[in-house]
């Protein structure tokens, strides 16, 4: 390919990264020029040396320069962006036998801690399904367990459901349904489909893995109706008798291995109080709320494949209607966890400050790291609903939610691990670099040290401040760089960023959580560093561009604290 047109298609991609996320990067470009032009690949040295000068010219530019150049490519731009939002927006979700208008489905959140991204990519599916077949969707809170639920947990929900933009029919939760749920239970017992079992956890375990019953299993209906008045009486204590169905023990599917379906728990509910103290579990109480409550699908990650059988013989033994289940492969975030067990321990040892602690992947932190609830939609939506299971980057994410921010976020300058470099020598002429001397024609400078130590610079390099003057180094210290500038820089001189006066801030830089199975130390990373005054402006909560870094949210306005994006 002439050479010419080579460059020409470098320009275009470095012109497009840096315009749509506020700098251009290497092998962004690099991987957007080889699938436009696969040849290009035959001389990859030479390829990967022209894309280098260009990116490096394209990040002088400012933001205004970046825009004009921009323009000559507005129409394949434009075409490009609404081609990309076009698929994002198509969703080829279907459920066979589904019916317009006689769909309902439900979001059924159990409220033992925060809302995550697997919760967001369930209940934009059921959203989507409820338009596509003019029907409904229920917020149903499956509270039966006492000992985790709180009500700080159903009010983050709602809250986090508003945010992302879910609008429900109808709530209800499964601690009303109690009684209902006891009359169900008492008429599995005496038609035998269930017994009461007083072995300790540990033999139960040890039996079910064997598929061998226990002595209670044979028990006579009289026998079992009379323990199971006992426990609603609360004469056991918790853990000392369980209600278990009555299935097919040595079944090769373990979960219908006489699964227990109620327990005695004493600790207070947040909503009933003391009121009970005999709870269902999921599989006894869902499948029929879900019946009571007309639903027509459930919608639900595959993990539950193997409780399906048990949620169909629950509903059979009691003669109530099926529901359609349509399950699908759930989010797994590589390096990241969404399990609300894992989180509280976390919590609890100290390691992460909170459930909005911004390298999870909860709702809340999501927003407090920036990203919208539109980005959050699309990158749920877009693994759609099929069953192959796969592990996805946060990367993703953070990907979608820059381009949906870059154009708008306000540009930002700031140094990060900041060192003052006093500069020296200037001239009338120099007035219209930006950089403001004082009557001595002396100037202070923020620069990073990082940035000076990686660029190998030393006394007597000559370099360019990015956007104005050459200088020339005089003296490194841990504490100050001392600099004169100079009449002209050689070709390939490094260049250098800075900013004037400024306010001092602190930047997170957020890596995974977890490294494999292992707890990341090193997954905030803090800088001090120096923001540009315009900072002092921002509100908690706004994205913002810091020029040849990247995009980072307000975190704290005092003091200022920046979260990467």
């Amino acid at each position: 390919m002439e050479q010419d047109k080579t460059n020409k298609i470098i320009h275009k991609f470095a012109i497009k990264n840096a315009y749509e996320y506020g700098s251009a990067r290497l092998e962004s470009v690099l991987g957007k020029v080889i699938t436009a032009e696969p040849q290009l690949k035959l001389d990859m040295a030479a390829l990967v040396g022209m894309i280098k000068k260009e990116v490096e010219r394209v990040n002088l530019l400012n933001k205004e320069q970046i825009a004009l150049e921009a323009g000559q490519f507005a129409d394949e731009f434009k075409s490009s962006d609404a081609e990309r939002a076009k698929r994002s927006a198509e969703h080829n979700f279907s459920i066979k036998g589904a019916t317009k208008g006689e769909f309902i489905t439900r979001f059924p959140p159990e409220p033992g801690g925060y809302m995550h991204i697997g919760h967001a990519k369930a209940v934009y599916i059921e959203s989507v399904l409820k338009e596509q077949y003019s029907g409904k969707l229920m917020l149903y809170f499956d509270d039966t367990n006492p000992d985790i639920e709180r009500q700080e947990y159903v009010d983050a929900f709602r809250e986090d459901l508003l945010w992302l933009g879910i609008k429900f029919d109808r709530e209800y939760f499964g601690s009303d349904s109690i009684p209902i749920l006891y009359k169900y239970a008492q008429t599995a017992i005496a038609n035998n489909h269930a017994y009461v079992c007083t072995c300790d956890q540990e033999k139960i375990k040890s039996l079910r893995l064997q598929g061998i019953g226990c002595e209670h299993k044979a028990q006579n209906a009289d026998s079992n109706i009379e323990m199971w008045e006992q426990m609603l009486e609360n004469k056991f204590g918790a853990g000392e008798a369980v209600v278990r169905l009555n299935s097919d023990i040595s079944s090769v599917n373990t979960m219908m291995r006489d699964p227990t379906l109620f327990r005695i728990k004493t600790t207070p509910h947040y909503r009933q109080k003391d009121k009970y103290v005999v709870w269902p579990t999921y599989d006894f109480g869902t499948p029929i709320i879900d019946s009571m409550n007309n639903i027509s699908d459930v919608i639900r990650g595959k993990e539950y494949e193997m409780r399906d059988p048990l949620y169909f013989a629950v509903l059979d033994m009691l003669s109530l209607k099926r529901p359609r289940i349509t399950s699908f492969a759930e989010l797994d975030i590589e390096n990241n966890i969404t399990s609300k067990r894992i989180i509280r321990e976390m919590i609890a040892q100290g390691k992460i400050s909170g459930w909005d602690d911004p390298r999870l992947v909860t709702i809340r932190a999501l927003k407090r790291r920036g990203i919208i609830s539109e980005a959050i939609k699309e990158f749920s939506l877009r693994s759609g609903m099929g069953k192959s299971e796969s592990t996805t980057s946060i990367d993703a994410l953070l990907s979608i939610n820059k381009r949906l921010l870059i154009k708008t976020a306000q540009s930002i300058s700031a140094i990060k691990n900041p060192i003052i470099l006093n500069l020296t020598g200037a001239s009338q002429s120099n007035i219209a670099n930006g950089i403001v001397f004082d009557a001595n024609n002396h100037a202070a400078l923020w620069v990073d040290l990082n940035e000076i130590q990686s660029l190998k610079l030393s006394t007597k390099s000559i370099a360019v401040l990015k956007r104005s003057l050459p200088i020339k180094i005089n003296g490194i210290s841990n504490r100050q760089i001392d600099a004169s500038v100079e009449g002209a820089a050689p070709v390939g001189a490094a260049t250098i960023d800075w900013i004037g006066e400024g306010i001092e801030c602190e930047m997170w830089e957020i890596g995974n959580l977890m490294n494999k199975d292992e707890f990341n130390n090193k997954s905030i990373v803090k800088h001090r560093a120096i923001i540009s005054e315009d900072a002092a402006k921002l509100a908690k909560g706004e994205v913002i561009n810091i020029k040849g870094i990247g995009l980072y949210c307000i975190d704290s306005t005092d003091p200022i604290r920046l979260i990467s994006l």
